[in-house]
């Protein structure tokens, strides 16, 4: 279902990108939106437009220093044992089911390379897989930045 809103939702949608823990009367001075009407925005956004409340982690800082950025095409008859494994593994962050030649994208934070290494030898051995493409993150440029755009809607 797609929700239509207003450039008033919008505008509050963006600065709760922007920082979620923002105090209600902060955010009703920032963007002219009652109080009261935040309140019941949010409670509708919880239902139809915000899927998780969540943090992102620093995961250098936790001792996990190497993302990695993979795309696979496994053997159509174990996609879907593909697809779970990926997503019960712990060193699995996101897992995204894709077209063109190839079957899933995933990005997953290992603490060394030997981690990494071991993990996509497993991978490799366990599950059909017919062609892998796997990228190393050097430095992280952008993240979480669409509709957080700050000239639109100053501080």
């Amino acid at each position: 279902m797609i929700t239509k809103i207003t450039e008033e939702e919008l505008k509050l949608l963006i600065y709760l990108r922007l920082n979620s823990r923002e105090k209600l009367t902060k955010l009703s001075r920032k963007t002219q939106i009652p109080v009261s009407t935040i309140h019941q925005k949010l409670k509708q956004f919880s239902q139809e437009i915000i899927r998780k409340h969540t943090i992102i982690l620093n995961f250098d800082s936790l001792g996990y220093p190497i993302k990695t950025h993979s795309i696979i095409k496994a053997d159509s008859a174990s996609k879907i044992e593909l697809a779970s494994y990926l997503q019960k593994h712990n060193n699995v962050n996101n897992v995204y089911k894709i077209n063109n030649g190839y079957n899933y994208v995933f990005d997953a934070y290992f603490k060394d390379l030997n981690d990494s290494e071991q993990f996509f030898e497993k991978l490799e051995n366990e599950h059909k897989i017919k062609k892998r493409d796997t990228h190393y993150i050097l430095d992280e440029i952008k993240r979480e930045g669409f509709l957080t755009n700050e000239l639109v809607y100053p501080n």
